[in-house]
């Protein structure tokens, strides 16, 4: 996920996992669990402003595969 245009603003972002959010998930990544294997994962941004309205943003939803399927393609985990 990636901050709007805004420049002025705070930003704050949460991410969710099965429709709840996921503890310390309020960066702009998330590193996935195996307890996220065949949940929906999104995350929702916000912004304030003084002297304007609060916006905020949901990313479509994606479904973490079964954790025992993923396959590494020769990449690093991020840190």
């Amino acid at each position: 996920m990636s901050a709007g245009t805004w420049s002025a603003g705070l930003y704050a972002y949460q991410w969710y996992s099965g429709g709840v959010a996921v503890a310390g998930g309020t960066k702009t990544s998330l590193l996935l669990t195996a307890e996220m294997g065949k949940k929906t994962v999104f995350a929702a941004e916000s912004c304030a402003r003084t002297g304007h309205a609060t916006g905020r943003a949901v990313t479509k939803t994606y479904t973490v595969p079964e954790w025992g399927r993923l396959r590494s393609r020769g990449g690093t985990a991020p840190e």
